[in-house]
């Protein structure tokens, strides 16, 4: 067997070394690709839930979905005059709310229910205040959202919606002015209210930080004090806005171990929202504290970050590294047109966000399995292997502007030569011509050339550099 020139070293920047062995069984991919988003953008002038389709986006979580379909969802929504009867149907108003849940379900996407209010961002918080609600009435109003929903009451659906989330980021100053222990009497109240209807759903808490889900923070000893009391808790859902890679297995390993220490050890663990958090050149500046100090030249500079080859590389490496991470869900946020967050752009076409999504969703188009890469450095790169059309499929998401290579070693019962090689880069060289393939016995080592952060797809087919080159034309080069 012919046996090409060793790949070329590194001479500009550093190497991302990763190594399979695809000898051994594949484990199926884990579908970490749900998303928060109403379906639609703009109270319904674009139509999203055919990419959310094509994505294969398996639950969307309806927090902040009022931003996307007016007037929908939170709670102020559904039952505007808290001092209302709240079993009387009169007292509600689901008609809108109705109509965006049957749109998404129409689309085969299953509804993760976020009971609560959306953020505020004004001075004076409106409806996220717990001096705007008796707990009891509380408890009762959302037990006959689930009625409505689940079981036809006040002329509603039998939808069967699985996930009632109690509430959003409690710990934050804009989604809470009560105190931890007045946030876990209302859901105390109200878990038991949903169980009542249906002890089968699953009924959890808040969208917390990781930083709060600490033994000696007062939300991490109310959630313990739950536990304790045997107050129903399916499960906890957290947020990451992620500078690197690596804080998705730090943060998760830390919220399931918090979880266990506290008794739960059967609640799962939600990744409520999660997105690329870009710090700017000077280390410290974030795009939250951009906002804040009214930084515009910062905000352009890290919004730009976001939308480019770098948040297409920290969504599909994340993508990517959730497949051993212990994570029970994962939402995305947010699958809409925003321009710091959003999927889409102001067009409705996916940005490199986006396609972050279309790249894993082939991935499980194409037999939904994969072998992971082992990776030198998995804080910043993120790798797997599925099955491509005709042989392989080896994705490399690497988030550090120092790296300009991927070194792939694949250990693999018969030779392989890459057939196809697309990189979204800062150069954004697409369909380009293969690298050099070294081979040895029993290993194929690939080469894969990167600018910098962003994603390169290579394509995998058996055989050698002189197979491929005499079969170009005829579309094949090999057979398993």
């Amino acid at each position: 067997m012919a046996t090409p020139a060793s790949p070329r070293p590194s001479s500009l920047g550093a190497t991302a070394r990763l190594s399979l062995d695809t000898t051994a069984r594949p484990v199926p991919l884990r579908l970490v690709n749900g998303v928060n988003g109403a379906g639609v953008s703009g109270n319904y002038w674009l139509d999203l839930t055919p990419w959310y389709q094509r994505w294969q986006i398996p639950v969307a979580r309806l927090h902040d979905a009022p931003f996307d379909a007016h007037n929908t969802v939170d709670l102020h929504h559904l039952f505007p005059d808290p001092t209302a009867d709240p079993d009387d149907p009169d007292s509600y108003e689901f008609a809108l709310t109705d109509d965006l849940l049957g749109h998404l379900r129409d689309a085969g996407i299953e509804i993760y229910f976020r009971l609560g209010e959306s953020i505020e961002h004004q001075p004076r918080l409106m409806w996220n205040s717990q001096h705007r609600w008796d707990p009891e009435a509380l408890a009762r109003v959302c037990a006959n959202v689930v009625r409505h929903y689940n079981h036809g009451w006040a002329d509603g659906h039998a939808w069967g919606i699985r996930w009632w989330e109690f509430w959003n980021e409690p710990h934050g100053p804009k989604n809470w002015d009560g105190t931890p222990q007045e946030l876990f009497d209302r859901y105390d109240r109200v878990a038991h209210a949903i169980k009542q209807v249906d002890p089968e759903l699953r009924v959890g808490l808040s969208g917390f930080a990781t930083s709060v889900l600490q033994p000696d923070s007062a939300w991490g000893q109310g959630i313990a004090e739950l536990a304790e009391r045997g107050v129903p808790v399916d499960f906890v859902s957290w947020h990451a806005y992620l500078p690197d890679l690596g804080t998705i297995t730090t943060a998760s390993q830390a919220v399931r171990a918090f979880l266990d220490d506290c008794g739960l050890t059967g609640a799962e663990s939600h990744l409520g929202e999660w997105s690329l958090r870009p710090v700017h050149g000077d280390g410290r500046r974030t795009i939250f504290s951009a906002y804040k100090a009214q930084r515009h030249d910062h905000v352009a500079r890290l919004t730009e970050q976001m939308q480019g080859p770098a948040g297409l590389a920290h969504t599909l490496g994340a993508l990517l590294v959730m497949q051993s991470a212990p994570i029970d869900q994962a939402h995305y946020y947010s699958a809409n047109t925003s321009p710091r967050w959003g999927l889409f752009d102001a067009s409705g076409q996916p940005n490199h966000r986006g396609l972050a999504f279309d790249i894993f969703a082939q991935l499980l188009r194409s037999g939904g399995d994969h072998w992971p890469l082992t990776c030198s450095d998995p804080e910043v790169v993120g790798a797997a292997v599925g099955r491509g059309k005709r042989g392989l499929r080896v994705v490399v998401a690497n988030v550090d502007e120092e790296v300009d290579l991927a070194r792939v070693t694949i250990e693999h019962p018969v030779p392989l030569v890459v057939d196809q090689l697309t990189i979204h880069d800062a150069v954004d060289r697409l369909a380009i011509l293969p690298p050099a393939t070294g081979q040895e016995a029993g290993r194929t080592i690939i080469d894969v050339p990167l600018a910098g952060s962003g994603v390169a797809v290579v394509d995998l087919v058996p055989g050698t550099s002189e197979q491929l080159s005499s079969a170009a034309g005829a579309g094949t080069a090999g057979d398993w």
